[in-house]
């Protein structure tokens, strides 16, 4: 019986691609209405295109972007990073049903945690801001997955075994594989995914956030009938 859950941050608990695309584009807009000449429909895909390519937790992305266009300035900088910041914070929201379901779980006593690649202040930030901290029993963070460590270090804080714990996550290569290399029943978040090199079959797949709830009462069932 599945006793505690493992998630996935970014495009498992929240869409994050979705919220560096509005980032960019307003970021980009009020870089241009601050001087920087280009076209604000180009500038937004030029960046979004640029967090790509130097990855998404990039700590510097703006001025980095500006220092390729050979446009640093601190003005325009200024402008850009508030731009930023204001609608990061607007649209750091979870998929739909995130908050219910794991309401829905800690009130069946699961044991929650997060495992994220994202360095710790990212992680607590992001969480933080969708409301979400107290959910969970343990963040590990800066996990480096799919090295099976942090997956042991998640179930050392539930002391629940291997075998009574879900990992649930985007990536087929580092979630997926991480978790079946540590022993944990694995979700795929369809949702979120986007493609992968790595091609690891999970025990589940789920298309939207509230079908893990069937996928628990499942596993439960399934105990039950062996016992019967």
């Amino acid at each position: 019986m599945i006793r505690g859950v493992l998630f996935d941050l970014d495009q498992t608990l929240i869409d994050y691609v979705k919220m560096k695309s509005m980032v960019a584009e307003a970021a980009a807009a009020a870089m241009v209405d601050a001087g920087l000449e280009m076209n604000p429909q180009q500038a937004a895909i030029d960046l979004f295109e640029f967090y790509r390519e130097q990855g998404l937790e990039g700590d510097y992305p703006l001025e980095e972007f500006l220092r390729t266009h050979q446009k640093l300035n601190a003005k325009i900088l200024s402008a850009g990073i508030n731009a930023f910041l204001r609608v990061q914070q607007v649209f750091m929201e979870p998929y739909p049903g995130v908050r219910s379901v794991l309401v829905q779980l800690l009130r069946r006593g699961m044991k929650l945690g997060v495992l994220t690649d994202a360095v710790p202040i990212k992680a607590y930030r992001r969480l933080d801001a969708m409301k979400l901290s107290d959910c969970f029993d343990v963040v590990v963070s800066d996990a480096r997955k799919p090295h099976p460590k942090a997956f042991k270090k998640a179930l050392i804080s539930f002391q629940l075994p291997p075998s009574e714990v879900l990992m649930v996550g985007d990536m087929p290569g580092r979630d997926i594989l991480g978790a079946k290399k540590a022993g944990l029943w694995t979700c795929l978040a369809k949702y979120g995914y986007s493609g992968s090199k790595v091609s690891v079959e999970a025990d589940y797949e789920i298309h939207d956030f509230r079908e893990i709830l069937s996928i628990i009462d499942r596993q439960a069932n399934v105990v039950v009938e062996k016992a019967a």
